[in-house]
């Protein structure tokens, strides 16, 4: 991943330079065996290398990388899964709420040990990887799910076509950047249509389904 990195970095430096500085060294393989330890499961090997040049961002706000959305480092990753595959309880009492976009790729599921959140807007919601899909779905799919995601929706096959989606977004010129705020937002969703309403959600950017 060092050449998505790179023109990350590029992208970053000349639109964005508070996210730049922003990012934290990369990620010691220690983290990772914590982390496969913790999930018995091994993280697809695009996840490993992006994380082992920058382990997620400093801040906790406002400043998010991913469509606006906080990159997190590995340690809160650990955490934030753990408190996920603590609430499997509340699956089938939820199960009529749960949607999957499209149907059969993701689980319909409120919560799955093996959703992977790395990117979140603090309020419970995230993109993450999916190392258990439904049948038709993809092992290191990225997804969003959370609190008010009853619909769990497909955003990319795998972490390394999420990466190069987001830099042909940045680069493309699909982006608003608020610098009083230091905010990095998106103008319109990945096909062209314009965002409906200036207050929209960062994850609004995969979808408009619920």
């Amino acid at each position: 991943m060092q050449k998505q990195w790179t023109r990350i970095e590029q992208w970053l430096g000349g639109h964005a330079p508070f996210l730049l500085k922003n990012l934290r060294p990369g990620a010691p393989s220690a983290a990772f065996a914590k982390l496969e330890a913790q999930i018995n499961c091994q993280l697809p090997e695009t996840f490993r290398a992006f994380y082992a040049i920058h382990d997620g961002q400093r801040s906790q706000s406002p400043q998010g990388l991913f469509y606006g959305l906080l990159f997190m480092p590995l340690a809160r990753v650990r955490d934030e899964q753990m408190t996920w595959a603590g609430l499997v309880d509340m699956n089938e009492e939820l199960a009529y709420a749960m949607r999957s976009q499209p149907a059969g790729h993701i689980k319909p599921l409120y919560a799955n040990p093996l959703w992977i959140p790395f990117a979140n807007d603090q309020s419970g919601n995230y993109l993450g990887l999916d190392l258990d899909p439904d049948a038709q779905g993809t092992p290191g799919q990225v997804i969003v799910f959370g609190r008010d995601e009853n619909t769990k929706r497909l955003v990319a096959p795998s972490f390394e076509d999420f990466i190069n989606t987001l830099i042909e977004q940045l680069e493309g010129g699909n982006f608003v950047i608020d610098k009083t705020e230091k905010l990095l937002e998106f103008a319109h969703y990945p096909d062209g249509t314009p965002f409906e309403h200036p207050s929209k959600h960062p994850l609004d950017v995969f979808g408009r389904g619920m």
